[in-house]
């Protein structure tokens, strides 16, 4: 439950251990990252799918699941740990200051 995933939150930032969560909540309330589906690579994605459809292709798996995600990391968490985000060709991050 919520109470005691905040109990976990806190002490693991209070060992100054990192927490990978699994939503955009999880970092609101103090884990350090966690990946988030990319809007923008979904709409890509779908127009590639579509773009098949209409050309006559049969798409192997109708439902897929998406292929790019960025990363959401809690700037107070990452200073309190004493680290930055460092420039690499990997997802886009974003830094929420909660």
């Amino acid at each position: 439950n919520s109470r005691s995933a905040q109990f976990v939150l806190a002490e693991m930032l209070k060992r100054k251990i990192p927490v990978m969560g699994f939503s955009e909540n999880m970092v609101k309330a103090g884990a350090l990252l966690a990946p988030r589906v990319s809007y923008a690579g979904v709409g890509r994605q779908t127009a590639a799918l579509l773009a098949a459809v209409l050309a006559g292709d049969r798409p192997a798996e109708p439902v897929q699941t998406p292929q790019a995600l960025d990363i959401v990391v809690n700037a107070h968490v990452l200073k309190t740990l004493n680290q930055s985000v460092r420039a690499s060709v990997g997802p886009k991050v974003s830094l929420i200051d909660e």
